[in-house]
């Protein structure tokens, strides 16, 4: 790099002198776009000194030429500084077009015209290879905006060309870059890579609309793709150069060929400018992407120029894209990264760093705008005939007046317009008494004591993203809306799961809908392609929020699955704030073999807002994603931070109608620690009075888990009282109720808590006590049902229980399915009738059931051939089972071991783990796994997380997948087994060899990228 002083022209000399020892560098190039050089400079090497803001650097680029780059911004630390530079084509910046107006020129003349009618001379000069020409007019823009400006007129977007910038020369090209045939090939999340999808700007339904409101009779033209689309992405294009008048010979004279036009027009849209596709953009890094095995697929990218067209194959989809930036290492000559996309102008939002100021809209543009239409008729017009009289002056479209339809007239009474012939009407006038008569007036400053309407006067404000605001006043009302919902509610959709949301208020979201459009968005990891695959992550139904703003991070989950069947049968989620819904649309479910199938009939699933609803957003800008798919639609709305919308989150409402007062007061608030909403209501009707207090809180601490409900009512009627209070934790609930009438109370509560001594006075026949446990000293009584009895002495003619717990038990009938006893110490259990199906006790003496005295001994127990012995019985001794003569099972001092079907010991288990049986000697016919099987096999496996029994979540395999990928590998009954139920058990240790030949064999991958990527190192 060499240092030249500021306004230096002539770079062909050495300047101040070379910077030797520049530390990293990079320039970033992107089309119609930024051109900038940034380095970091040792803080006291040669020349730092003169590192000054407005010096200008020469570096080499990408293209292999030298460019110069002027120094906008130094940055020093303790050790280095940085040093931010733009191109020579930014001196442009400071130069005004203050009102001017090229006419009918092809861009070298049209540049030219313009740099000459600058306020200072700069030596650029220009070429291009463009002939169509176009005219324009520039008022108060500096000449950056002129050339490539985000507005309609700039030369960029009025000839379609490209710049190429080559230090004091612009080229102003068709294109820039070649169709080398390169392609790229997408399919995976691979580090170095990233791609985005914007479906903002689709169309596949497009209005178009001609001069003078000109529409189709069939209104749309529809693109090829759009059954691609759930629904349709319908535009509206505006054609002002397509006119209808069969008197004007520079329109067209027959209605058809307009139409014709139109429906041309709209074609070209799709096949030129390809608006009913997606605008896609790939970030490429060569430094990360070089760390992957994919990136020997891409190395033929590695020396793209700007420009150059690429062939990308996206998920099916087929893309002709361009390389649109690319950001060049000059110190060791090599493009680290680059992006692939849709051309778009953006001077804009890259040139504000270097503190250029946009002029925004206002309403001296809307009046220049109308004066170019004005001047553009009235310097254009073509023909006409003029025609006077004594006293009157007519220009007319014949030379008669008998047969003129378009007629100016003027006389001493005023003038006008008028397009039915000389007897009007004239709807454009200005008269003697100071009358002007006109549809529409477009001025800059309207000073005036009255405007007068009719019946009512009507105003009206728009801009140019169409926001309409409407204000109508009538002698008896004033009626003022917004008719564009997007004044205070921001919103966004897209079908590959992430959209962005600005200004969004501190507020739940007031709309969401989410349905699939490719892959179930499920728990379940996906069934097939576990690698590789799209998504090398478990999937989740969590819907992320991510504050841009603040870095705070929300989440809601779903409350189930939605599966996708086609892309017009698919479960749909949707949510609705305003109408206190959430809903799940269900059309599809799973078969007994797991593949999703249509529903008989749709189900909708409809809950009112449960606690993992209440989702409360900060104020800031949004990011919100499916973190675990990158295809699903997704539409979120939410309230807009504006001056309507700051008080959104306090409420206080009183409502009354002929048969109901309702008094409603509602808050959200929150603290350094705590969110929370409240909301207190009185409803008062000719029959009940009812009060609610309701509160929702979250602290920070617990700010992505669960929120705490608590809500309590009391309602009076003539004849009852009730009285609820609820708290909700998650999925935990507690109710307690009091509901009082004149004949009854009844109170509902998991602990009642009494104090004092209760005497309860019945008059009729029995009484009934209901409880899970009851404890007490003594109970008598002619039949006691429970679950459990605590007591020290029982005496009961009948006992019917899960659990007696007693010192002594008489009776003469004793009816008992299980006994669990910590200890049985002596005596017999007598009664006329002893059944017992099973016995546990931690300690059994001695004593007698049913005629079978229990004593230490060894006893057998058989069944056709098997037999189960159990010797030591007090000790807790062994218990061995037999099949036949082959013994099959033992238990020993607490260690279990299992025989095969030899008698062989297959496996034991005790406190320390599960031990197989592995001993070389008992293995023959010996010889190595193929690694291929191995990862044949592994690879496909599905990992799953279930239900099994318990509420706990648990992770693990599919048996009937293990078999099928043992059996398609040669392996038959290896790892599983049928029980006599019919259903499969799975051996896990069995896979434990085909996973460490797995991991051998990547292990060597390694080996070998690392010593590759040494060689690639030591050879730079």
């Amino acid at each position: 790099m060499i240092l030249y002083e500021k306004g230096t022209t002539d770079f062909t000399k050495n300047g101040f002198g070379y910077l030797n020892n520049v530390l990293n560098a990079k320039v970033t190039e992107k089309l119609n776009g930024e051109y900038s050089l940034t380095f970091d400079y040792p803080l006291n090497e040669v020349l730092s000194n003169e590192l000054k803001e407005e010096r200008i650097v020469k570096c080499k680029v990408a293209d292999g030429t030298n460019q110069c780059f002027i120094i906008k911004n130094v940055t020093k630390t303790y050790e280095k500084m940085t040093i931010t530079c733009v191109h020579l084509f930014y001196l442009l910046l400071t130069d005004l077009a203050e009102n001017i107006y090229p006419y009918n020129l092809s861009p070298k003349p049209f540049l030219d015209w313009v740099l000459a009618r600058a306020n200072y001379e700069l030596p650029f000069t220009t070429t291009s290879d463009v002939s169509v020409q176009k005219t324009a007019r520039y008022v108060r823009k500096n000449l950056v905006e002129v050339i490539i400006g985000e507005q309609k007129n700039s030369m960029a977007n009025l000839f379609g060309i490209e710049i190429k910038r080559n230090n004091w020369n612009i080229g102003l090209n068709a294109r820039i870059g070649a169709d080398r045939g390169e392609k790229l090939l997408y399919g995976k999340n691979i580090t170095g890579i990233d791609l985005n999808v914007d479906t903002n700007d689709l169309y596949t339904r497009i209005m178009p609309i001609g001069f003078d409101g000109l529409m189709l009779p069939e209104k749309y033209i529809d693109a090829d793709n759009i059954d691609d689309y759930p629904y349709p992405k319908i535009g509206i294009f505006e054609f002002e150069d397509i006119r209808y008048d069969p008197e004007d010979e520079t329109a067209y004279q027959d209605i058809d060929d307009a139409y014709d036009a139109l429906r041309a027009a709209v074609q070209a849209l799709y096949d030129n400018n390809h608006v009913n596709e997606p605008k896609i953009n790939i970030k490429v890094d060569w430094l990360e992407l070089s760390k992957t095995e994919e990136y020997k697929q891409y190395s033929n990218l590695e020396r793209v120029e700007l420009g150059d067209t690429i062939h990308a194959e996206i998920f099916g989809l087929n893309y002709i894209t361009r390389v649109i930036k690319t950001v060049y290492n000059p110190l060791n000559d090599t493009i680290e990264q680059f992006e692939i996309g849709t051309v778009q102008p953006d001077y804009a939002t890259q040139m504000n760093k270097y503190e250029i100021e946009l002029q925004k809209i206002n309403p001296a543009s809307i009046l220049e705008e109308a004066q170019d239409k004005a001047t553009n008729l009235i310097t254009q017009a073509m023909g006409g005939y003029v025609y006077k009289t004594n006293n009157e002056l007519y220009i007319m479209d014949t030379d008669d007046p008998n047969t003129a339809v378009h007629v100016w007239r003027w006389n001493i009474n005023g003038l006008g317009y008028s397009s039915t012939g000389i007897n009007g009407t004239y709807g454009l006038a200005m008269t003697m008494d100071g009358a002007i008569v006109a549809d529409f007036i477009t001025t800059g400053t309207l000073t005036t004591s009255v405007i007068q309407g009719y019946d009512s006067l009507t105003t009206q404000v728009s801009n140019n993203t169409g926001q309409i605001s409407t204000l109508t006043q009538s002698v008896g009302e004033l009626n003022s809306k917004i008719q564009d919902i997007a004044d205070i509610t921001t919103s966004a959709e897209s079908e590959y799961a992430e959209v962005q949301l600005l200004n969004v208020n501190e507020s739940q979201p007031i709309q969401m809908k989410i349905h699939p459009t490719g892959t179930n968005i499920s728990y379940l990891y996906p069934r097939n392609n576990l690698y590789p695959s799209d998504t090398l992550y478990m999937p989740d139904r969590v819907i992320k929020f991510t504050n841009t703003s603040t870095n705070e991070v929300f989440y809601y989950t779903l409350f189930d699955d939605l599966l996708y069947y086609d892309s017009t049968h698919y479960d749909e989620f949707y949510f609705d704030y305003d109408n206190n819904v959430v809903q799940i649309t269900k059309k599809c479910e799973y078969d007994a073999n797991g593949d999703v199938v249509l529903k008989q009939s749709e189900v909708v699933e409809t809950t009112t807002f449960p606690t993992e609803s209440q989702l409360y957003l900060s104020t800031g800008n949004y990011t919100i994603t499916l973190p675990g798919y990158t295809n699903a639609y997704l539409m979120v709305r939410c309230m807009a931070s504006n001056i309507y919308t700051a008080q959104f989150s306090t409420k206080s409402e009183l409502s009354q109608t002929a048969s109901q007062i309702r008094t409603e007061v509602a808050g959200t608030y929150a603290t350094k620690n705590e969110l929370a909403t409240t909301n207190s209501t009185i409803t008062q009707t000719a029959d009940s009075i009812t009060a609610q207090v309701a509160q929702t809180y979250q602290t920070k601490s617990d700010a992505q888990n669960d929120y705490t409900e608590l809500n309590s009512t009391i309602t009076q009627t003539a004849n009852a009282i009730s009285s609820t209070v609820a708290q909700k934790v998650g999925k935990t609930e507690v109710i307690s109720s009091i509901n009082q009438s004149a004949e009854e109370i009844t109170i509902s509560a998991n602990k009642v808590n009494i104090s004092g001594v209760i005497t309860a006075i019945n008059n009729d026949t029995s009484t009934t006590i209901d409880g899970d446990k009851i404890t007490t000293g003594s109970i008598t009584a002619n039949q006691v049902s429970s679950a459990i009895i605590t007591t020290s002495n029982f005496s009961s003619q009948n006992i019917n229980a899960n659990k007696i717990t007693t010192g002594t038990l008489n009776g003469n009938n004793v009816s008992i399915t299980n006994i669990k006893a910590g200890n049985i110490v002596s005596g017999t259990l007598n009664g006329n009738n002893v059944s017992i199906t099973n016995l546990k006790a931690g300690n059994i003496v001695s004593g007698t059931l049913n005629g079978i005295p229990i004593t230490n001994g060894t006893y057998t127990f058989s069944k056709g051939s098997q037999k189960l012995v159990i010797s030591t019985i007090f000790s807790y001794g062994i218990f061995t089972l037999w099949s036949g003569s082959t013994i099959r099972a033992v238990i020993d001092s607490g260690t279990f071991y299992a025989y095969n079907s030899s008698g062989s010991l297959g496996a034991y288990l005790n406190s320390s783990g599960v031990h197989t049986s592995s001993d070389i000697r008992y293995k023959k016919h010996i010889k190595n796994i193929e690694q291929q099987k191995s990862i044949d096999i592994i690879t496909n496996l599905t990992p799953i997380e279930y239900d099994y029994n318990t509420e706990k979540k648990h992770r693990g395999l599919s048996a009937q997948e293990v078999e099928k990928a043992l059996n398609e590998n040669g392996y038959k009954n290896q790892v599983y087994k049928i029980e006599e139920d019919g259903k499969y058990t799975l051996n896990y240790i069995e896979l434990i060899p085909d996973l460490i030949n797995c991991i051998k064999y990547q292990q060597k991958e390694i080996e070998e990228l690392k010593q590759e990527i040494k060689k690639l190192k030591e050879d730079k």
